[in-house]
């Protein structure tokens, strides 16, 4: 059974991180089931299972942020940046 890993990408723009962000999903992808959630200027060179979040603020999607996680049930939940603050909602809600 292939392992599943969702990352979490807040603020995908063009540059040099997200650059490094595509190649990590295309290999990851090589050997997991990967699962992004980003923002609506993710677009990934790959095909890749997404959860797009089209408001400015992210945040307020959390409980739907949760849910995508909670339906998925990946094995691994790899967050950037601003996600940070979502790891102890994370832990309560026993997707760790």
């Amino acid at each position: 059974m292939t392992k599943k890993i969702c990352l979490l990408f807040p603020n995908y723009k063009r540059g040099g991180a997200e650059t490094a962000f595509d190649s990590y999903i295309e290999a990851l992808s090589k050997k997991y089931n990967v699962y992004v959630i980003s923002n609506k200027n993710f677009t990934p060179k790959i095909k890749v299972d997404s959860y797009i979040v089209t408001s400015k603020n992210y945040f307020s999607h959390t409980s739907k942020i949760i849910k995508y996680i909670q339906s998925i049930s990946p094995d691994i939940v790899i967050t950037f940046k601003s996600h940070v603050l979502l790891i102890p909602l994370l832990k309560y809600i026993k997707l760790f």
